[in-house]
């Protein structure tokens, strides 16, 4: 594959070939912002597995990790499904996002996710209490419009927004298990 990327499972894009959003950055003048599921770091899962080597400013889950290498001049950026639950504890947005939600029942969003998804006490796995908000779509579309309220008003700007939700849903909220028969 021409762009160095040869799947998109264990990779990261090589930082030193110029993107889309690069150029749109650099050569067109554009404030370029970015949000939702982002594979361009996966095999560094957004820097965690190097300790952000090469980004000292990198704090754990800000999604900062080679975001101005790759273009981005604004980004609130996270792993998708699977990726989120990689680990015992969060290491991304979305998933410090969780941890800091609590649901009706108690437990924390983070341990109601990551169950779901076959990780961790699958009693605590919670759907009819998953609230719309901490859906991970829905997450992602109120992350586009802040960095939308965000974006300067003197130069145009572009957003690449990445829905994790082509994807089965792996988790569902409370409204969409209630919609179905018997929750099914």
């Amino acid at each position: 594959d021409e762009a160095g990327v040869l799947d998109n499972f264990n990779n990261d894009y090589p930082v030193d070939q110029p993107t889309f959003y690069k150029l749109l950055r650099d050569q067109g003048g554009y404030h370029t912002m970015t949000t939702g599921k982002d594979d361009l770091t996966k095999a560094t899962r957004m820097g965690t597995t190097v300790h952000y080597k090469g980004c000292p400013q990198c704090k754990d889950g800000d999604g900062l990790f080679h975001q101005e290498e790759l273009g981005f001049s604004d980004g609130m950026r996270h792993s998708g499904k699977m990726d989120v639950v990689y680990t015992p504890e969060p290491a991304e947005m979305y998933g410090y996002y969780l941890r800091n939600q609590t649901l009706p029942h108690g437990i924390t969003a983070w341990d109601s996710h990551r169950a779901c998804f076959g990780k961790g006490d699958k009693s605590l796995c919670r759907n009819d209490t998953f609230y719309g908000e901490l859906y991970e779509d829905n997450w992602v579309a109120s992350n586009a419009v802040k960095l939308l309220n965000r974006a300067p008003k003197d130069k145009p700007w572009f957003l690449h927004v990445s829905f994790p939700g082509p994807h089965s849903p792996f988790l569902v909220t409370a409204d969409m298990h209630n919609s179905v028969s018997n929750g099914q």
